[in-house]
């Protein structure tokens, strides 16, 4: 008797949890359903798009959440979509009898993974904090021993890393002002500016700092 696992169900799984275990449930689902051949490039094209999709995640801005998001949802409909074509096929045309397994104990592994990812994210984006927190304090000793240009390069390098890192524009800001560049001053909390347009503080800066210009 074959036990095949529902596509659809596997579909759940792969938007909660994150694609990949879905992607090798669909894998083993095809040697299920006869179709072996399918199996491999299921998984390979699978794991290719959890990879992209993982990569969006990691390295594109936060205005780019829905894209991927939509993405996220396409995987998992088009996945489902795609193997219950088969599923259906040894539902009303196979003559061998099957029975419908539950994906029970597959769901509680796939919640696991799903978990164990999360902590390691937390864990390494505390790490780089921890880090960021570290050059902070660099940078303003070396503005209160007078060293505003090494307070400004690490700043600046700060920047590069985490481009949601406020208080590396606030500071940077606030040591061009001290070196007498109140353009630069104003530019980089405009940078800031275009990653968080509501930054209602910061906009109050910037208008202050475009009022004192024109006054001069």
């Amino acid at each position: 008797m074959k036990k095949i696992w529902n596509p659809l169900y596997i579909g759940i799984i792969s938007y909660f949890c994150l694609v990949f275990p879905a992607v090798i449930l669909w894998g083993i689902n095809f040697r299920k359903l006869g179709k072996p051949a399918l199996a491999n490039p299921t998984i390979i094209i699978g794991l290719s798009l959890f990879a992209l999709l993982v990569s969006g995640w990691v390295l594109l801005p936060e205005s780019w959440d829905w894209i991927l998001e939509a993405f996220h949802i396409v995987i998992s409909i088009g996945g489902a979509a795609f193997q219950y074509r088969y599923y259906r096929d040894v539902v009303e045309n196979d003559e061998e009898e099957y029975e419908i397994e539950s994906l029970l104990k597959p769901a509680l592994l796939s919640i696991i993974f799903v978990l164990l990812i999360i902590s390691m994210v937390i864990g390494w984006r505390w790490i780089q904090q921890r880090e960021i927190e570290k050059q902070l304090q660099v940078a303003r000793d070396l503005y209160d021993t007078g060293n505003y240009p090494g307070s400004v390069s690490i700043l600046k390098e700060i920047i590069q890393q985490d481009q949601m890192e406020r208080t590396a524009y606030v500071n940077l800001s606030i040591t061009y002002e001290t070196m007498g560049k109140p353009d630069s001053a104003r530019i980089i909390l405009e940078d800031w500016l275009k990653q968080m347009p509501e930054d209602s503080e910061i906009k109050e800066r910037v208008y202050q700092m475009r009022y004192q210009k024109e006054g001069n």
